[in-house]
């Protein structure tokens, strides 16, 4: 089974609407009249690179500028606890307007009646620009057996593998490219290939497992949880859903390819590791790359490679 980048679900980052919160006690759809106070929203951002902070930042200035009717409030969250925060803002009342979020964690708030349905409010430029493989991510159902669009997918976060170019070079490994990717078996094996005194072959940061978890997942046809006709979702871990966790296991416990010690890390911890040689390869996120590319040191030789 390849390690491939998932282009389901859990790949998208989408924003949606949100049903109900309190962010300007009116129809979020609907402008202020002549007059009258301007419809104010909240907009939950994940950005967090400092490019990306800036680029929403100016996105929310220039539409307030061109938008007296209907003014945003730039407001900035957190991966590390975003699903927390929606769970109890929502039940509270007071959830933000405009959410910047992974589509998987949509479809629970969907279901419950949080979002809006997009279906009929999406102008047939912005339907046809995007891929219906990117749509269908954020496409659920509402609990009542009705299929409804709750987000606007605008990217994708492919999984790739960062390498240090030396240690694949004098381990004298394949590279593996985008029509002939490793296995996992070969993953593993090269991984183990890359150990040598207190070097590991590979680091697995899973502070925020969900997320990889769930899109390795994949590679395997493990979907962990499933909705069926009735609506109701119900929790599966069968052979499927446990082959990463397996493997993962394995690298740590037997293969003693993979640091222990990097298991409680956030996807960025390991980096000044990688950069001493104590990591050949890094499992993560393609962002990730800019902050590699930003404070690797002079010389340091890297890769990207596909899974």
């Amino acid at each position: 089974m390849r390690i491939k980048s998932a282009l389901a679900a859990a790949a998208i980052v989408a924003m949606a609407a949100a049903c109900g919160s309190g962010g300007g006690g009116g129809d979020a759809a609907e402008p202020a009249k002549s007059g009258g106070e301007p419809v104010k929203l909240n907009f939950l951002s994940l950005a967090w690179q400092k490019e990306s902070v800036a680029a929403n930042k100016e996105i929310v200035e220039a539409w307030n500028k061109a938008n007296p009717n209907i003014q945003v409030t730039y407001v900035q969250g957190s991966w590390d606890n975003v699903n927390d925060q929606l769970v109890t803002s929502f039940e509270g009342g007071d959830a933000p307007d405009v959410i910047h979020d992974d589509s998987p964690a949509l479809s629970g708030f969907a279901s419950r009646g949080y979002l809006l349905d997009l279906k009929d409010k999406l102008p047939a430029e912005l339907k046809s620009d995007i891929p219906q493989s990117a749509w269908d991510t954020v496409t659920f159902d509402d609990g009542k057996g009705n299929q409804g669009v709750y987000g606007v997918p605008f990217l994708q976060e492919s999984q790739v593998i960062i390498a240090n170019k030396k240690l694949l070079d004098a381990a004298k490994v394949r590279v593996p490219t985008a029509d002939a990717p490793w296995t996992w078996d070969e993953f593993a094996e090269v991984s183990k290939k890359l150990t040598k005194g207190e070097a590991f072959g590979v680091a697995w940061p899973m502070k925020s497992p969900v997320n990889k978890t769930l899109n390795l997942a994949l590679n395997f046809n493990g979907t962990f949880f499933q909705t069926g006709a009735d609506g109701k979702t119900t929790v599966k871990v069968g052979p499927e859903e446990k082959q990463v966790l397996q493997r993962i296991h394995d690298q740590l416990y037997k293969d003693k390819s993979a640091d222990p010690s990097a298991l409680g890390m956030g996807t960025a911890d390991p980096l000044p590791g990688f950069f001493a040689g104590k990591y050949a390869l890094l499992p993560v996120g393609v962002y990730l790359r800019q902050q590699v590319v930003e404070q690797a040191p002079d010389g340091f030789e890297w890769v990207t490679l596909p899974r």
